[in-house]
């Protein structure tokens, strides 16, 4: 079965992360909806004080999909933030170290 590289991390099969069957997948959902939370947070701060206003990631994101809203940015922020959060649950559930 041929697996997908996520990051410069081990060679994962999709096999291993989704149909795993564990039920602490939910472990990882939930610290990567914390840390988008936090990172959210932290962005409109950023955005409030007017900390470096031509790095905007949520637009970046936005402009890069192709998408002329910034819920678009923020949607897939929070998709991105839900699969770091799983990869690292299962890469810790797993024992697998980054190469």
């Amino acid at each position: 079965m041929a697996g997908f590289e996520f990051g410069f991390f081990a060679r994962w099969h999709m096999n291993d992360l989704l149909l795993s069957g564990r039920p602490e997948i939910g472990h990882g959902l939930s610290a990567g909806v914390l840390a988008t939370v936090v990172q959210s947070i932290l962005m409109m701060t950023k955005h409030a004080i007017g900390l470096m206003p031509q790095r905007d990631p949520i637009h970046m994101i936005a402009k890069r999909v192709g998408a002329s809203t910034p819920s678009v940015g923020w949607i897939t922020d929070f998709v991105i933030g839900l699969i770091w959060g799983v990869a690292f649950d299962e890469a810790r559930a797993t024992g697998r170290k980054p190469a």
